[in-house]
């Protein structure tokens, strides 16, 4: 094993060592003691470890030698010398260890995980520990034995300033490695509203609101239901939830058009808002609207033949009525009708409007049979309370009616418009006037 003594002189521990006595050179404090044994040209504590590592060494040194390792003046050299020369490093160590190497930032939402290599060089063989430092304001101090820290509790897209410095046993602190990190953006939660898909929503009925909510990166902490009349539902989870699924019903006082939102907040108060909006009917709307089947439009200036199904007669209608169209798989329910607006809500407004409706058969000798909305599939009843009476145009109703329509015969079709004078008023069932309006005769020749 080599020892170095002096800043050039190396010293090989053999039996005879007399022949190194002239190149031990004097010692930098005059003190008659060599303190400098890894010959760097100072003391430090790499000198004390050497000692202490080959302390049996320096103890079997010739005694002309032993008095520059005897640093106590003990008159001989024992573990004594190892906490002199020590205390006298210590004393005069005014140097820091090395900084830290290979600094590695890993940051979450909340956190941020550092890890580093500790120095090694026997500039750092005093390492005491650690200090981390945030945002310039020392967080933690660690012992030399920890090369990695999780910082927590941070807020969610942040930058923060970290710096990690060194110290010795001494407090000497070395110039700290500096970085730069920013933790994850929070992401804003996702919030869903759905009502029924139903056409008519109703006055006065509960009404079924389904929200549902979901946080990705987090918990859902409240949340907020404006039903648009006025009323409010607000609510703070305990505890927060990932997801949220509520189903809340609700009733309306008014018949209108109205606005539900919805609003969740995260548990980093991230904001979603979702909307949908709905029209209100009458309490007095019947459903039946939404199973309309498609009513067909006939002209007024034709009249109108049709083959009865088992082939053995026809019968025949006269319309007087402007196109009557109905869909259940679309909003228009009624259209062209003499002064209605395009859909129900649009009628709701006070106003007088006329319903045309059509003639039933009637010919050269029998009076009219019916009156009513020319329906092929089904009766309909119109206005919740107000039945407007819709016959199934068949063989069997025919004949009992006592007429036949046979091929090759002239028919006169005669009747009669029907009027409904409708006097809408809000939040109240409609006021029906029926008005008969004779129409001039028709004739047909059935010659299919």
């Amino acid at each position: 094993l080599a020892l170095s003594l002096g800043a050039a002189n190396s010293f090989t521990p053999k039996n005879n060592l007399s022949k190194y006595q002239s190149k031990i050179p004097t010692d930098p404090d005059h003190d008659g003691k060599y303190e400098d044994l890894n010959g760097n040209g100072k003391m430090d504590w790499q000198d004390v470890q050497i000692f202490k590592k080959y302390l049996p060494f320096f103890q079997k040194l010739p005694k002309k030698f032993q008095k520059y390792f005897d640093y106590n003046s003990g008159g001989a050299i024992n573990k004594k010398d190892v906490l002199t020369l020590a205390l006298e490093v210590y004393k005069n160590d005014y140097t820091p260890p090395s900084q830290i190497s290979n600094l590695t930032a890993n940051p979450t939402k909340y956190s941020i995980n550092l890890s580093w290599d500790n120095p090694k060089d026997p500039e750092s063989i005093d390492l005491k520990g650690i200090n981390i430092y945030l945002n310039n304001s020392l967080i933690s101090t660690l012992p030399k034995t920890k090369e990695n820290y999780l910082i927590e509790n941070l807020s969610p897209g942040t930058t923060y300033n970290l710096k990690i410095s060194t110290f010795d046993l001494k407090g000497n602190e070395g110039e700290p490695v500096e970085i730069n990190v920013s933790t994850l953006p929070n992401q804003v939660p996702e919030a869903y509203l759905t009502i029924p898909s139903q056409k008519i929503l109703k006055a006065n009925s509960s009404i079924p609101i389904n929200i549902k909510a979901i946080d990705k990166d987090g918990r859902i902490k409240s949340y907020e239901l404006d039903f648009g009349d006025g009323e409010k539902i607000n609510e703070t989870l305990y505890p927060e939830q990932e997801t949220l699924n509520l189903t809340l019903n609700h009733t309306y006082k008014k018949e209108g058009a109205y606005t539900i939102t919805l609003k969740v907040w995260d548990n980093d108060n991230a904001l979603a808002i979702n909307q949908t909006s709905l029209n209100i009917k009458p309490s007095w709307i019947d459903k039946t609207w939404e199973n309309m089947s498609y009513w067909e439009r006939y002209d007024f200036t034709k009249a109108f033949l049709r083959k009865d199904p088992t082939d053995k007669y026809v019968y025949g209608c006269v319309d007087v009525a402007s196109a009557i169209y109905a869909n259940a798989t679309n909003e228009t329910l009624m259209k062209e009708i003499y002064g209605f607006p395009d859909t129900i809500p649009m009628c709701l407004d006070g106003g007088d409007y006329h319903l045309m409706n059509c003639v039933l058969l009637g010919d050269n000798v029998s009076n009219i049979y019916d009156w009513g909305f020319i329906n092929m599939e089904d009766k309909i009843r119109l206005f919740g309370n107000v039945t407007v009476p819709v016959e199934i145009v068949e063989h069997d109703y025919i004949y009992e009616s006592g007429r036949w329509i046979e091929k090759g015969s002239l028919y006169e079709l005669s009747g009669y418009i029907i009027g409904f004078k409708i006097h809408w008023k809000p939040n109240k069932p409609p006021e029906v006037i029926v008005i008969p309006e004779y129409c001039d005769p028709m004739y047909v020749y059935p010659d299919y």
